[in-house]
């Protein structure tokens, strides 16, 4: 029952997603998260007043319907919003707020350890109301992103939207030339086909979008078959049942761990654009791997010391993975897919996580209790199998644009990443970078009419 209580919100997120992914693009990515972050409100006020097990289940399936759409949206919404030199130092920001969020859930969870009235869960429910509210206030003031305006016609606001973001005005070179390119690439996507399922199983598709929708899928299921939300759900009862920990010693440390957590969660904003997405996943994973190892083996041991040595190890699994698997796997979704399916192929990775998620929070409780030391042998071995796939498969996507994307998916066919461009981070160029590119340009036509005029007076 424990695992059925907590899991429903997962299932609610999985049909979020796949609502997103149906509805995203025709409402747009602002309006998805207005409904999105609605329903959210709604099924939490039914949580805070649920009086069965039903009503708890129902309520937190209507919560995460809403957290799906978000989930599935705001990515998208963000990237397509900031510049790519900085979009995963951006991103990566979005996931260290998420990660405060645990954080203070596992404080919460600890302060209403001591009382017995319902007050126990209900407040710590009812908080979120706090955070829907002011998200669901200040998306009204926020803009819809460019892309999808020129994408629906509206290529004005469009302009208008990037002269905000860039602090410029509507006629600045740097802000017509980016409103262009995305123009270019909408034109182009539309002229080979519309945004239809069926397309994606294609075998003449140039953009490759059904391998790009899998890639985007791939470090979100990663993000959950890691084994993260074992301890992230479970942390104090693992605690308390593989280390030995009375309560109320497992609920401190475990929410010092998530404070942890949050604050190494922040630390990939200083190189997550110049390192790049591949190498964070490949050494992330191999790191985790190890972790994993390691409580297992000091499971299997026991004792006071090896008790220590696991709970050392929960930490830095919560470490390694915020500054890793976590800022990538979110990011990497809406960066890897083409304008024409990136809503839904993100909605699709979403999907995938929530899934994921629904079925490691059910398995958890009882892997614990029947498995034991073996549990954790699992994520060590899924671990280490990611520490090769990432370096197979992934393309690299830090420093390109999103429209510089495609054309490196239509340069390089097939399912393994393993030309030098598909590796190296890019190298994007900003508003003052094209401003030289421009006036280089210039410079050189100048020189080469100046030779045409010499030659025909010759």
């Amino acid at each position: 029952m424990q695992g059925l209580i907590a899991s429903s919100y997962d299932i609610g997120s999985f049909f979020g997603a796949i609502l997103a992914f149906l509805v995203g693009d025709r409402l747009g990515r602002k309006k998805t998260i207005i409904v999105g972050e609605a329903i959210i409100i709604v099924g939490t006020i039914i949580q805070t007043a649920s009086y069965s097990v039903a009503q708890l289940i129902v309520s937190r399936i209507i919560t995460g319907l809403g957290n799906g759409m978000n989930s599935s949206v705001i990515p998208t919404w963000q990237s397509e919003l900031v510049h790519a030199k900085t979009r995963g130092r951006d991103l990566v920001f979005e996931t260290g707020i998420l990660i405060a969020g645990v954080a203070l859930s596992f404080w919460m969870g600890y302060l209403t350890n001591f009382t017995d009235s319902s007050f126990q869960w209900r407040f710590p429910i009812a908080v979120q109301l706090i955070f829907a509210i002011a998200v669901f206030v200040a998306i009204m003031f926020l803009p819809e992103t460019p892309r999808w305006l020129i994408s629906h016609g509206y290529y004005e606001k469009a302009l208008d939207t990037l002269a905000r973001v860039n602090n410029t005005t509507t006629d600045d070179p740097g802000v017509v030339a980016e409103a262009e390119e995305i123009r270019h690439a909408d034109e182009r996507e539309k002229e080979l086909s519309k945004a239809r399922f069926r397309d994606l199983f294609k075998r003449n598709d140039k953009e490759q979008n059904m391998r790009r929708m899998l890639l985007g899928m791939m470090p979100l299921m990663m993000n959950q078959i890691s084994g993260i939300n074992a301890p992230s759900y479970y942390l104090p009862l693992l605690l308390e049942e593989s280390v030995g920990l009375d309560r109320n010693l497992a609920l401190i440390l475990a929410s010092c761990a998530a404070t942890q957590y949050c604050i190494f969660s922040f630390l990939p904003i200083f190189y997550i654009d110049s390192f790049g997405r591949r190498k964070t996943m490949i050494w992330g994973s191999a790191f985790l791997s190890l972790f994993m190892f390691l409580i297992a083996i000091t499971n299997r041991i026991g004792g006071y010391a090896c008790g220590i040595i696991t709970t050392i190890c929960f930490y830095l699994f919560f470490d390694v993975f915020g500054m890793s698997i976590l800022p990538v796997s979110w990011c990497y979704s809406p960066e890897i897919n083409s304008l024409k399916y990136r809503s839904r192929g993100n909605s699709m990775g979403m999907a995938t996580q929530w899934i994921c998620n629904f079925l490691i929070v059910m398995i958890t409780p009882v892997g614990v209790a029947n498995l034991q030391w073996k549990f954790y042998l699992v994520w060590g071995f899924t671990n280490f199998a990611f520490v090769f796939m990432n370096y197979l498969f992934l393309v690299e996507t830090a420093g390109k644009s999103l429209e510089e994307m495609d054309g490196i998916f239509e340069r390089h066919p097939g399912a393994f990443a393993l030309s030098k461009e598909e590796k190296r981070v890019g190298t994007y160029l900003g508003d003052s970078d094209i401003e030289v590119q421009q006036d280089s340009e210039e410079k050189d036509q100048t020189v080469v009419h100046e030779e045409k005029t010499r030659h025909s007076s010759e």
